[in-house]
């Protein structure tokens, strides 16, 4: 019945994220779809190479503060600093673009070294770099001021909605095309965005801004790294298929990739929503509702992604055949990336969980050993066997991180605080 009760505290949050989270992904879904039929297969394989790309740097310009913000405002918001809210976020901004510029003045200089062959994908990465990692950081800055709905409507909802809208009408069939649109609905989104983050600042404005920039560093650069080694698992198997087999199997892997998310949509909503209260309960030392908080989110994330998985791996061509006749065979991809997520699934938030109760280098040292397991396996693998080597060694190396995260949790954090 514990579980249960944390409902009350948390339903606004989980209805909003419950809603409007599977909402944006079925919009960017259709998205993906809609680009799948419009484009040639090759095509849309370029748009999976540029989105996973300036995904993976633009966690590295963010520096962590896309996610760790939810835990410093959350932490600050229950202590009553809000000199230190305010710093953090003003302080935080001023760092993530210092370093978004770093890191688009590296991609542009070694574009002849690293991305000979594939520069096209490099110029736009270098547009939407910029306004992807704003983006992160301004939504985990409403996360953690608690403002669910406003973190995930405009990147989440209004991003793919108003692209599929335009691609859809206009019918266009050419990739630069669409990435143009793309960029443009984002900027435009995240000035609006930023807008409205200033205004709920300003009822902070009595209190002068107070910076700690090594306190946030030292919480934020652990989270990001594991961030980004949790997100290169994910991602970065896109990149090296591009690379070394081509776009054309780059357009079908991306497609049976985006599928296997949908089975842990559950547990994305669910985190979205609880993620402040996990913080929150920590920091005032609430460790019952902590541990309740997590026991819910797994119980819940299990039950509503279960149905799923097992439609993927009874009917997988079928589901395929939603992006065209040209992604059938993609079939058994998508079953081996399902399990993966599937087992994701079952362990519950439990990066999330470290992170929120300040066992982010723990997080950092596992995540980043499964990164490097994965990122040699695909180097090693994908040349020699193709794209089933990619699905086999993303979902081997995410199912090893999720369950020794569900073991470090267990032994190192429940029973050091004898939570039970």
């Amino acid at each position: 019945m514990q579980y249960f009760k944390q409902f009350k505290h948390i339903l606004p949050a989980l209805v909003g994220a419950g809603v409007l989270l599977p909402l944006g992904l079925a919009i960017n879904y259709g998205l993906n779809i809609v680009l799948a039929r419009f484009l040639s297969v090759e095509d849309y394989g370029l748009f999976g190479y540029v989105h996973s790309l300036v995904t993976i740097l633009a966690l590295v310009a963010g520096l962590g503060f896309s996610n760790s913000m939810v835990r410093l405002l959350s932490a600050y918001r229950v202590q009553q600093h809000f000199d230190l809210l305010r710093g953090a976020v003003v302080g935080s901004f001023k760092v993530i673009v210092a370093a978004g510029f770093c890191v688009l003045a590296f991609l542009l200089i070694t574009r002849d070294i690293v991305w000979s062959d594939n520069q096209q994908a490099v110029y736009w990465t270098a547009l939407l770099l910029l306004p992807f990692t704003i983006a992160g950081w301004r939504q985990s800055c409403m996360r953690g001021l608690q403002k669910t709905v406003e973190a995930i409507v405009p990147r989440d909802v209004l991003l793919p909605l108003l692209t599929l809208l335009l691609v859809y009408l206009f019918e266009i069939q050419k990739i630069g095309q669409v990435l143009i649109i793309y960029f443009s609905v984002l900027v435009v989104l995240e000035l609006v965005g930023l807008i409205r983050l200033k205004t709920i600042l300003s009822d902070f404005q009595y209190q002068k801004p107070r910076f700690d920039y090594k306190h946030w560093l030292d919480v934020s650069i652990p989270m990001g790294l594991s961030n980004l080694a949790r997100q290169g698992i994910l991602r970065w198997d896109i990149i090296i298929v591009g690379i070394f087999v081509g776009l054309d199997a780059t357009g079908q892997y991306t497609a049976a990739s985006r599928t296997a998310l949908l089975v842990v949509v559950a547990l994305r909503v669910i985190n979205l929503a609880v993620g402040p209260y996990i913080a929150e309960a920590y920091h005032a030392q609430d460790y019952q509702r902590f541990r309740s908080l997590i026991g819910l989110s797994t119980v819940c994330s299990i039950a509503l992604g279960a149905p799923f998985y097992l439609l993927v791996m009874y009917y997988p061509a079928l589901i395929m055949s939603i992006f065209g006749e040209a992604y059938t065979n993609a079939g058994l991809i998508l079953q081996i990336l399902v399990t993966g997520q599937f087992i994701n699934l079952i362990t519950g938030p439990v990066g999330l969980a470290l992170n929120m109760a300040a066992h982010q280098k723990a997080n950092l040292i596992l995540v980043c050993c499964s990164a490097i397991l994965s990122l040699v396996g695909l180097l090693i693998f994908v040349p020699k066997f193709g794209v089933v080597a990619a699905a086999w060694v993303t979902a081997a190396t995410g199912a090893m991180l999720n369950l020794s995260l569900l073991g470090y949790l267990y032994f190192f954090v429940f029973r050091q605080l004898k939570i039970r």
